[in-house]
């Protein structure tokens, strides 16, 4: 029996789309020069993949082969699985040309697979005949256990919307999170893991495979690239599984056939036909810069193309954040008919159409030649909008800042309270980003020698072992990660948490850049330079300009940093000249202008970065009128001008000035959060004070209900609430049942029930808040309305993006669609 090499610990991949790839779990396990020897390497069988007829011509061709440890051939006959919720008989279902709205897929509290939580949305055509497409979504809560499953249909394109999966495939693993897609091509067996309640979307095409749209005159780059698409390396398990089952969708049915091992013992492989991920994220966007959109057809991820010219089985088009700088332009999506029909589902944030149209775990249907587009409200507003350079379907740095803010300081405060066991150590290590790698590995090595000299056995061994481990991590680097890393190792300490001894194994990448490196070894765990990257580090630029020049710079935190800076001779404002008086006061204002342009191009250079601004607020400082010149001037970058957070005179230039300008400055920008935290809870107390409680929510219970129904737009959390989240499972029904409690209070657990997984409250709320469709803002109680929301509203409220029905039962909402409601005396 061959060991198996099957962890989703450091997932390697390789990169390519459409390419010839090989992979191998063991050294020399691919025969040498041949598909299919007499005899294979290790013993093994050879198979091969086909994902196109044998005679596709060459440039088409699409196969792979596996090297494997028993032939895929050795499992018993298949009968047909209950499956109620699939269909492909598309024909009997009574058409609806209706634009139709699906409210978030509800995940079910019975425990189900990602097999049985497939839901058919709606389709076109027919599996019996390759012809068309389907669209399902996955509700489920539960990881497949000793099975696997295949699609003779046709290829599955899988969009998670909440939660992650872990996907086993023959080829190897790989994991794909919300905001990354997945495809696993026709035939390929494949297994999903969840840890928790996940959803999302799969478009299932029936004929041909997915590919690249052709670029044309965009050139050889743009849209997704080639090399952001990554397959798994070959991993195997070779494990005896008494009924391991073998699930095929065939003619849209669902077949089940039982066998004595795992299907998923492939040692090695290599071919062209694979399964294969891509972060959505690393989509190049391309778009108008001039007026008008562009057709939607340029945000094309991926296309299946049909024998007909000009009309696709199916297009995968997103929507991504980026920049709207038209001109003259209606910019939300035009009003349109179009021959395709569109399917729209929404990941996360809101639908720049229209907020409340389509909500995360939602989907809408325009069916192919039915008219869409914008109701009469958003096209007023778009119609008198001020048609300045914006973001759209932006994301939430900001408070992603925050939560790993957040998290980090929880990480140092129970590093804090661990202590060794005995006469042990606890080893620090912090890496900076720009610190060598190879030097770094070799001092740990050298340190483990000189760990040899330490007199007590036991702590000679606890710091070998430490020094071992953390050398063992950093050998998966060849550079460090951009914010560095920290490592904390000790053999054995006492977890104040859970009251126990347990080892103390912690490595992670800091949300900030570590500022130093760090070596320490003894009873007490270093976290001073950690505790360094907690400091308000919010980044503020400063111009500083006088009549000899201007200054460039940012502050961060107590820290200031000159970006740039240079020298000016404007000429001085003088009665002399006679005749020429005019001339010089031209040339003097012209002069004037240009330095004017000056600084603002250099202000773009030195504050934008990515199309975006690199600082949380801009401050003017200069003499005279310099400053207020430059806030007006149209030269100033307008994302520039949006965030100008003050104006201030100043009596000298560049360091001086710059001194004199962060004094004045102060109290504003220090207090830019408190002032933002105290709008956001004056907003949900004047719903409250003027009776719009279906408006709102807040305690723990009400607002994750609300949570979960997907109509929460804004979580407001008190930062340090301890609730303790207990999920209970009973141990005849598998029922499950969800408890919030302080801290220090444990649940019940009467005979029915075994056991319980706890996590963080805040935890749970920052891993699903987005996924839900909700912004989680986290609030000190520093001011009176921070306190009040701590001390009368348990430490959570919400605002929501409509009216909430307080009778509706989240647990007994199923897959329904409305038709969309039009006034028609609007227009």
């Amino acid at each position: 029996m061959l060991n198996s090499n099957f962890t989703f610990n450091l997932l390697q991949y390789l990169s390519g789309f459409g390419s010839e790839f090989e992979s191998e779990a063991l050294p020399d396990a691919l025969p040498k020069g041949q598909n299919s020897p007499q005899v294979c390497p290790y013993g093994l069988y050879a198979e091969q993949l086909s994902g196109t007829a044998f005679t596709a011509p060459r440039e088409h061709n699409r196969r792979s082969w596996f090297y494997r440890i028993r032939p895929s051939v050795v499992h018993k006959p298949f009968t047909e699985k209950n499956q109620k919720y699939l269909n492909f008989d598309f024909n009997k279902i009574k058409p609806n040309p209706n634009q139709l709205r699906w409210h978030p897929f509800m995940i079910p509290e019975t425990p189900l697979d990602f097999v049985d939580g497939l839901r058919t949305v709606c389709g076109a055509g027919d599996p019996t005949t390759r012809n068309g497409i389907a669209i399902h979504v996955y509700v489920c809560n539960k990881s497949m256990k000793d099975s696997a499953i295949y699609n003779a249909d046709g290829d599955f394109l899988l969009v998670p919307q909440q939660g992650g999966l872990k996907i086993t495939t023959e080829f190897g693993k790989m994991e794909i999170s919300p905001n990354e897609i997945a495809v696993i091509q026709q035939g390929m067996r494949f297994s999903v893991e969840v840890d928790g309640p996940t959803r999302g979307y799969i478009l299932e095409v029936y004929d041909g495979h997915f590919t690249l749209p052709s670029l044309g005159p965009i050139g050889a780059n743009g849209l997704a690239n080639p090399r952001d698409f990554l397959t798994p390396v070959a991993s195997y398990e070779d494990r005896d599984v008494q009924n391991f089952k073998i699930i095929s969708k065939y003619q849209g049915k669902l077949f089940e056939a039982l066998q004595n091992h795992s299907c998923f013992d492939v040692v090695a492989w290599h071919g062209n036909y694979v399964p294969y991920k891509y972060d959505l994220k690393n989509f190049m966007v391309i778009n108008s810069t001039s007026f008008d959109h562009c057709d939607p057809s340029i945000f094309t991820v991926l296309t299946c193309q049909s024998q007909k010219p000009g009309v696709a089985i199916a297009d995968f088009v997103i929507f991504p954040p980026r920049w709207a700088v038209q001109d003259h332009t209606f910019r939300p999506p035009y009003y349109h008919r179009n021959c395709m029909s569109e399917f729209m589902g929404l990941i996360m944030g809101k639908y720049e159409a229209k907020e409340e149209g389509l909500l995360p775990g939602g989907a809408t249907l325009h069916s192919m030649m039915t008219p869409h587009g914008p109701d009469k409200k958003c096209f007023e507003n778009a119609s008198k909008a001020d048609l300045v350079p914006e973001r759209v379907a932006d994301g939430t740095q900001f408070t992603m800042d925050h939560l790993e803010m957040w998290r980090l300081r929880r990480r140092i405060e129970y590093l804090e309270s661990v202590r060794p066991v005995g006469h042990t150590s606890i080893v620090t290590v912090l890496v900076r980003p720009d610190d060598h790698m190879s030097r770094i590995r070799s001092f740990i090595t050298e340190e483990h020698s000189k760990a040899n000299n330490v007199k007590s056995a036991q702590n000679r061994g606890s710091v070998q072992d430490g020094l071992r481990s953390i050398g063992e991590y950093l050998k998966m680097y060849k550079l460090p990660p951009k914010n560095g890393m920290a490592c904390y190792f000790g053999s054995s300490v006492h977890d104040p948490y859970t009251d126990r001894e347990k080892r103390l194994k912690m490595y992670f990448e800091p949300p900030r850049p570590i500022g130093r490196f760090v070596y320490h070894c003894d009873g007490k765990v270093q976290t001073e330079a950690l505790r360094e990257l907690l400091r308000d580090q919010e980044s503020y630029g400063f111009i500083v300009m006088d009549g000899k020049g201007a200054m460039f710079a940012v502050v961060r935190g107590n820290e200031k940093h000159i970006k740039c800076r240079f020298s000016v001779d404007l000429p001085r404002k003088h009665s002399r000249g006679g005749q020429s008086a005019m001339r010089f006061a031209r040339q003097r204002e012209e002069i004037r202008k240009n330095y004017l342009i000056q600084v603002c191009e250099k202000a773009t250079t030195v504050f934008i970065t990515d199309d975006r601004p690199n600082i949380r607020g801009l401050v003017l400082a200069g003499q005279a009128q310099f400053k207020d010149d430059l806030q007006k001037s149209p030269h100033l970058d307008q994302r520039l001008r949006a965030i100008v957070k003050l104006t201030v005179t100043v009596g000298y230039g560049e360091y001086q000035g710059l001194d004199e300008a962060i004094k004045l400055s102060t109290d504003i920008l220090g207090n830019l959060r408190l002032t933002a935290e105290i709008k956001l809870l004056n907003g949900f107390m004047e719903m409250l004070q003027k009776g719009k409680d279906n408006m709102v929510a807040y305690g723990v219970k009400a607002t994750v209900n609300a949570l979960e129904e997907g109509v929460v737009d804004k979580l407001i959390v008190y930062e340090d609430l301890e609730t303790v989240r207990f999920l209970l499972r009973e141990i005849n029904t598998g029922k499950e049942e969800t408890l919030y409690l302080p801290p220090g209070e444990q649940p019940s657990l009467g005979e029915v029930r075994c056991g319980s997984k706890l996590s963080h409250f805040i935890e749970w709320l920052a891993d699903n808040a987005m996924n839900l469709g909700s912004k989680l803002e986290l609030v000190t109680d520093k001011s009176k309305e921070g306190a009040m929301l701590k001390l009368g509203f348990d430490g959570i409220a919400a605002m929501l993006r409509y009216p909430r029905n307080s009778d509706q039962d989240p647990s007994e909402c199923e897959i329904s669609s409305q038709e969309e409601s039009i006034n028609l005396d609007e227009y």
